[in-house]
């Protein structure tokens, strides 16, 4: 704790910093607490109404498009910890609602369904790092694709027809 208020030099954070160490120094020994509780005071400080709720917008609109599901996976997280929900795991439909449909398919297609919004971000991730390594060995392995093999010659010997040899 004591290093992450270190950085805190300037304006706001270093103010909300100097009064946490003041805080700490009326125990004794000097007590700052346990992490969880530092950091959902730092939370509360600096995070405002207004960005939890833009968070909550977001992770409602957040569709995966074009982004790898690890991709996906960071910018859902990052919703969730903006928006200050507490129980992730209450969210596994709206993770659901924008994943790629081909994604969705597969994991159904494994007949089981993740319960927790960590199942779904591990069994999700890897299904599309496979699905990615085979398009990708697919790729290499089209004609186009191959490195340029020499062209084969006929080697075999050649006979005239009768026709040619009378000629």
């Amino acid at each position: 704790i004591l290093f992450t208020l270190s950085f805190m030099q300037e304006g706001e954070a270093a103010e909300w910093a100097s009064a946490t160490r003041q805080e700490a120094r009326k125990h004794s020994p000097i007590d700052y607490g346990k992490f969880p509780a530092f950091k959902s005071a730092f939370q509360k400080a600096f995070i405002s109404v207004a960005d939890q709720s833009d968070a909550r917008n977001q992770l409602n609109h957040l569709c995966q498009g074009n982004l790898t599901v690890d991709e996906y996976n960071t910018k859902f997280r990052t919703l969730i910890s903006r928006a200050g929900f507490k129980e992730p795991d209450e969210h596994c439909e709206t993770y659901r609602r924008g994943l790629n449909p081909n994604i969705l398919i597969s994991i159904a297609g494994t007949g089981i369904l993740p319960d927790t919004l960590e199942g779904w971000y591990t069994k999700s991730s890897r299904i599309d790092n496979a699905k990615r390594e085979i398009q990708a060995t697919i790729r290499e392995n089209t004609p186009d694709n191959r490195p340029n093999k020499p062209k084969q010659t006929n080697n075999a010997p050649t006979t005239q027809s009768n026709n040619q040899k009378q000629g």
